[in-house]
Order: structure tokens, then sequence, then C-alpha cells
């Protein structure tokens, strides 16, 4: 996931400390959101082997509390930048 975010960030081209964190604040429950739709189509496909069910469904749920760990640190800093 954070190389996901990385790759939007460089690729929007915002080079200052705000563009960036607002690029990170747009994109991070999306990219949360995608991984883990990605994962559960692995998971939809592998139904056969019921002892990798338990890990896979994990990780998507990891994924998804992840991306909103990254959205609300992104949202402090950018508040704490703001107000300085």
């Amino acid at each position: 996931m954070i190389l996901l975010c990385t790759a939007i960030v460089i690729l929007s081209g915002k080079r200052t400390k705000e563009g960036i964190l607002s690029c990170l604040q747009k994109t991070a429950i999306p990219n949360g959101i995608a991984i883990m739709l990605f994962e559960s189509v692995i998971i939809l496909g592998s139904m056969d082997d019921l002892s990798k069910l338990g890990p896979r469904l994990v990780v998507c749920i990891l994924m998804l509390l992840y991306s909103v760990g990254l959205y609300i640190v992104v949202t402090i800093v950018k508040m704490r930048s703001e107000s300085e």
C-alpha cells in the first residue's frame, strides 16, 4: 500500500508538503479499498483450499485498517502544518 501511495504522489507531480499531504489524504482510503477488492478476488478463486481462507481474510481487513490509519495520520499532520 505504501508503494502504491508513493507512486501516486510521484505521478501527481506534487512537490510541496501541502500538495503531497492532500494527495495522500485523497488516495489513502481508495487504495485500501482497491487492494481489498483484489484480495477478495484471490479469496474467491481459492475457495477449494479452506486453510488459506483465514489469513487472506485478515489481509483484506488489515488493508482497510491500514488505509484508515494512514488517512488519520495524514489528516493530523496536515492540520498541524496548517496551524503553524
